[in-house]
């Protein structure tokens, strides 16, 4: 399987990867934290952010997100 990033158009071979890329690009691409959130994820939970740290956050209620709106089949 493949995964297709509805913003930029990045391929990745796992919907964990591509978590991780919209996740990482969200700090500098507005856009995908947009997407995230319009998923009704919340961005922060994902990133563990409690009072104003890192913490260790969780992945899969976007893995789950990402592997119904981003598969594609190649």
């Amino acid at each position: 399987m493949n995964y297709e990033c509805p913003i930029c158009g990045r391929m990745t071979a796992t919907a964990v990867n591509m978590c991780k890329h919209m996740v990482n690009t969200g700090t500098r691409f507005e856009e995908h934290t947009e997407w995230i959130e319009s998923h009704s994820v919340s961005y922060t939970e994902i990133l563990g952010l409690k009072d104003g740290k890192l913490g260790k956050g969780s992945y899969k209620a976007l893995t789950e997100v990402i592997e119904k709106e981003c598969k594609i089949q190649k």
